[in-house]
């Protein structure tokens, strides 16, 4: 987990850095690029198998819409209005939009424990933002969140 958090610490800090000499949206461009190239070499490494259809290619096309274009747009754009720490916080808050959500549409169970920490997840979120001022870069990583919940629910939906 430490690894984990270290490897999306320093991401934000990457976009803070290369906003100072590139666009926002060709940086994130760049990066989508970057990481979708990396999937590329290990699905071939791998020998994976290529879709074929023209469904999986649709589900495949609003995935990347959501997963990679709004979530990396709305994300490089929350970095360039707010602290770095700030916007990482709001851009990873994705395990707490999930939970209602997944309970609506999936019938995911939520105990009171489950209740719990969310109330305490938001109660963090806001106890880290206020400070930032919020404004139109929380609200972008916010939407980068949310991005990345929309995602995850669309995969989750749908048998891939």
């Amino acid at each position: 987990m430490l690894w984990i958090t270290a490897a999306l610490a320093a991401c934000f800090l990457g976009i803070k850095w290369g906003l100072r000499d590139a666009p926002l949206l060709w940086f994130a461009a760049l990066r989508a690029l970057l990481g979708g190239g990396a999937l590329a070499l290990v699905a071939l490494f791998q020998r994976r198998q290529i879709p074929s259809s023209f469904t999986a290619w649709a589900k495949i096309t609003a995935l990347g819409l959501v997963n990679v274009t709004f979530a990396f747009a709305a994300m490089f754009a929350g970095v360039a209005g707010l602290s770095t720490g700030v916007a990482a916080v709001l851009a990873n808050a994705q395990p707490l939009l999930i939970l209602l959500p997944a309970w609506w549409l999936f019938g995911e169970r939520i105990t009171a424990r489950t209740g719990l920490a969310l109330g305490t997840g938001f109660a963090g979120l806001l106890i880290v933002s206020i400070p930032g001022g919020g404004g139109s870069g929380a609200l972008l990583s916010l939407l980068a969140a949310a991005a990345v919940t929309a995602g995850t629910l669309m995969v989750r939906s749908s048998p891939w």
